[in-house]
């Protein structure tokens, strides 16, 4: 991206304020990010327990034992008669699922820990944008509050001269209030901006899960990378969302889970089988009795027929869902680009050859007036031209980086 004289000087001013604190780029930001981040570790967590069930649902049914033992006999008058002559029976049972339902169930906690894992991806995509957008912003804003800074300190020097003359009556009154009302009108801005930057910061902070006291410092090759003369197309760009969206990707995965859903709750119905073994020592048609069970629902009046329903039903909805997303990202990609032509023209404009010069004429400006050359009605006009051409200079930097990140963003591929 060309660079101009302006950007350069406001630079210098956000460096020397800055020394005190760490300076951090774009990159070591992103790695702080991804260590301490909060809610992408939680999100991590909720993937283990979404494997941990799927280790869960392998898990076949416990066998069932069941002991019967006398407690009284009233021809022997005995408690726990349970010798040679008494009386116990042992059965054990397993229930042997039938019509597919473990694999069934099996699929569908593997298809819960794919959702699990794509959501991880769509909460890091968000976040890491959340991460950029604060960077940018509080990078961007604190070298205008700089310049802003610098402007005062002038200007409160000028105002301090002109109350000694005026005190003196060398100058009229109305000179230094119009001074005052310049340092005033310069005050508002960097309150304003100041409240803006603090929370920003605090976003950005919070997004790196820290409170060290850190400063934004991209490198060359950071800023670089939001070029105002790169040509994007539009179809590229919806190609690249389609292909990559993780929250698409999610809706497919959604699709698939009701599919699964849907399979299993027709498994359901279904009846399974209970088999087992049983010893009876004096209870059966023989003494010490051997036998093998088996049992089985009849399949009456509950055949699952509502779950079935119900579950056709969150297929439809996942479906539908699944495509009014598609053309969801499709129209956001459409926005976005919008907003690159335009934020990037603008940027354009404002680095083209009249601004080269900008802080070199500020500079003659003010060294002008000083030697009196020109008239305090001059100088405070151009000053606050100029501080208007400086704040929309600055902010227009700073929306069409995070633009590029929007777009960035939206492709869930980096673009820039």
């Amino acid at each position: 991206m060309k660079k101009i004289v302006l950007s350069f000087w406001l630079f210098s001013f956000f460096v020397k304020s800055v020394a005190a604190a760490d300076p951090l780029t774009l990159e070591q930001s992103e790695m702080l990010f991804m260590k301490n981040n909060f809610s992408l570790i939680a999100e991590q967590f909720n993937i283990s327990v979404s494997k941990a069930q799927e280790v869960q649902a392998a898990i076949w049914p416990l066998p069932e034992a069941l002991f019967d033992i006398n407690a009284y006999a009233p021809d022997d008058r005995k408690f726990l008669h349970v010798g040679q002559n008494g009386q116990k029976a042992m059965e054990v049972q397993q229930l042997v699922l039938l019509g597919g339902k473990k694999k069934a169930e099996i699929e569908l906690a593997r298809s819960n820990t794919r959702l699990a894992e794509l959501y991880f991806k769509e909460v890091l995509r968000n976040l890491r944008f959340s991460l950029h957008k604060s960077y940018l912003s509080v990078y961007y804003d604190a070298i205008t509050i700089n310049a802003l800074t610098m402007q005062m300190q002038q200007i409160d020097t000028l105002v301090k001269a002109y109350r000694v003359q005026a005190d003196k009556g060398n100058i009229p009154l109305k000179d230094l209030v119009r001074l005052q009302y310049l340092y005033i009108s310069l005050q508002n801005s960097r309150t304003e901006l100041l409240a803006d930057l603090a929370e920003e910061k605090r976003n950005w902070q919070m997004l790196m899960g820290t409170a060290v006291d850190y400063t934004p410092a991209p490198s060359t090759v950071e800023l670089q990378r939001y070029n105002p003369n790169k040509e994007i197309i539009l179809a590229d760009i919806i190609t690249l969302a389609l292909s990559n969206r993780t929250d698409l990707a999610m809706s497919s995965e959604m699709v698939n889970a009701s599919q699964l859903n849907y399979q299993w709750q027709r498994t359901l119905a279904k009846p399974d089988v209970t088999m087992g073994f049983s010893y009876d020592q004096q209870g059966g048609a023989f003494r010490n009795q051997l036998n093998f069970t088996i049992g089985m629902p009849i399949p009456l009046w509950n055949r699952n027929k509502g779950n079935i329903k119900a579950a056709s039903f969150e297929v439809k909805k996942a479906e539908t869902g699944k495509n009014e997303l598609q053309v969801q990202v499709e129209n956001d990609v459409k926005a976005v680009y919008s907003k690159y032509i335009v934020s990037a023209e603008n940027l354009r404009l404002l680095t083209g050859p009249d601004y080269e010069h900008f802080a070199a004429v500020y500079k003659g400006i003010y060294d002008n007036f000083q030697r009196r050359n020109i008239s305090l009605i001059e100088f405070t006009d151009f000053i606050e031209s100029y501080h208007e051409a400086m704040m929309k200079f600055n902010q227009v930097q700073k929306s069409f980086a995070v633009i590029c990140e929007e777009v960035n963003h939206t492709a869930s591929v980096p673009v820039f």
